[in-house]
């Protein structure tokens, strides 16, 4: 991600916590609308959207669950997942929330590992992914 991208995504974030802009939350974003895609040519979009699934979790539903094995990374197109962490007795420590543009499950996807989390949906979620052929 260049600096200037970097420049765009924080000063976005600052004018949306202050109220300064109106974001429209509802929209669902297409994969050219997402910050890391929106450097690449229309070619490499239409390649790279040849690979995509289109998914919907309702929310509280586990996107995937910490020890899986699976092999998809994915792009939230609207909504917000929770990471978290099992720790006991029906008790999750929460690492992080990742929203609409966000990216998650990479590091599965990349190294071929088990998941270290669960993923949970706080609300309604649509988001794309790609899956590694195995």
């Amino acid at each position: 991600m260049s600096a200037s991208s970097l420049m765009r995504r924080f000063r976005g974030e600052i004018l949306r916590s202050k109220k300064m802009v109106n974001d429209d939350e509802s929209k669902i974003l297409d994969f050219h609308e997402m910050e890391l895609f929106e450097e690449f040519s229309a070619d490499a979009i239409v390649k790279l959207k040849s690979f995509l699934t289109e998914k919907t979790f309702m929310a509280n539903d586990y996107i995937f669950r910490m020890g899986e094995v699976n092999n998809e990374i994915y792009f939230i197109r609207n909504g917000n997942v929770k990471m978290v962490l099992p720790v006991g007795d029906s008790k999750n420590l929460h690492l992080v929330s990742i929203g609409k543009g966000g990216i998650f499950g990479e590091m599965t996807f990349v190294d071929k590992k088990k998941r270290s989390a669960d993923a949970v949906a706080i609300e309604t979620e649509f988001v794309y992914l790609i899956a590694r052929k195995i």
